[in-house]
């Protein structure tokens, strides 16, 4: 465990900070390094930060206000990589009690012998186990599976080792709140960082009220890049349509060749639109020859939605332009992953 440095986060903690160092500093074999976060905490709750510093040697790192979990940890990262070149790496823990002393060394133990690798201390989701955090890990988790193929039984652990090298571009990881832990998977995918899981107790106290967890605007942030794509597809939809809608009026021909000149034109014309926002605004990418890649996948796009809506309506006799919206809503998903995946993917 000495290799390993613990990170806690902290906004207006209370007494069970305190036992959880009390644990820690009973149950070790060897003097661990502990970084602790004061996030912007109220005046009031700054007896818990000296007595940690004083009694526990908690190495504190104060924020002058609250800027959120990611942000804390990004700044115990930035000490960590500066002051302390001797360790391995650091593993993150909530200070409400959350994580057992023993999950903790039998995580490290699996990256000990995994170096490299992001061990996640996953729990098991019962009944016991406040709805709004059980639905709100498994949404997640399917979100996470289908747009970028990362299979995780528990997203939003806060129990987690962090090996060194990945911390440095964690620092560059988007999210200062909440978001920051889910993207932290995607960087770990992105950079080809192995992921493991390790099961710990599952404890909820008092229902999980001490979470700063704030459900509608924190979800907000977690599923931003998703949220941001739909609406920038929304509108390319749009305009999409409405142009092939367009076509279809003025021309009777339903040939394949018409549906597909009528798509690629109503195609080009989105496109524009939906490159540069998707670009600049959705995805951020930086990554070389984007533009390139997109229209690849337009063009690919086109063919198969025009194959499929001249098929349906041959065999059905449907209107064509509802069947091209049944069709691209499914080709959306398909787009999604792609893009984050293969063009927008910052390098």
């Amino acid at each position: 465990m000495n290799n390993i440095v613990i990170v806690i986060p902290s906004l207006d903690p209370d007494k069970r900070l305190i036992d959880l160092l009390i644990s820690i500093r009973k149950k070790e074999t060897d003097k661990i390094s502990i970084i602790l976060i004061d996030d912007g905490s109220s005046a009031e709750y700054a007896h818990f930060f000296d007595e940690a510093r004083k009694k526990y040697d908690a190495i504190i790192l104060r924020h002058k206000e609250n800027m959120g979990k990611g942000a804390a940890i990004k700044t115990a990262i930035r000490y960590f990589l500066k002051e302390m070149p001797d360790k391995d790496g650091i593993v993150t823990i909530d200070s409400d009690g959350q994580h057992r002393f023993d999950d903790v060394v039998n995580c490290v133990n699996v990256f000990n012998g995994n170096p490299g690798s992001l061990v996640l201390g996953v729990r098991k989701f019962g009944k016991e186990v406040p709805f709004r955090s059980r639905f709100g890990n498994e949404l997640t988790s399917k979100l996470l599976r289908i747009f970028s193929g990362i299979s995780i039984s528990d997203t939003q652990t806060g129990l987690r080792v962090i090996p060194r090298d990945f911390c440095s571009l964690l620092l560059k990881t988007n999210g200062e709140r909440f978001e920051f832990e889910m993207n932290m998977l995607y960087s770990a995918r992105e950079h080809n960082i192995p992921i493991i899981e390790k099961s710990i107790s599952t404890v909820y106290l008092d229902g999980n009220k001490s979470s700063h967890f704030r459900v509608i605007h924190d979800s907000l942030l977690i599923y931003s890049s998703f949220i941001r794509f739909s609406l920038s597809s929304l509108v390319s939809f749009l305009i999409d349509v409405g142009i092939f809608a367009f076509f279809m009026f003025a021309y009777s021909s339903r040939s394949f060749l018409t549906i597909t000149f009528a798509s690629f034109l109503a195609r080009f014309c989105s496109s524009v639109f939906n490159y540069s926002i998707n670009q600049k605004i959705v995805f951020e990418g930086k990554s070389s020859h984007s533009i390139s890649k997109y229209y690849l996948l337009v063009v690919f796009q086109v063919f198969v939605s025009s194959y499929f809506v001249t098929f349906l309506h041959d065999v059905s006799d449907l209107n064509t332009v509802f069947i091209k919206i049944i069709v691209d809503f499914i080709l959306f998903f398909f787009s999604f992953y792609i893009q984050k995946r293969l063009i927008f993917r910052s390098e």
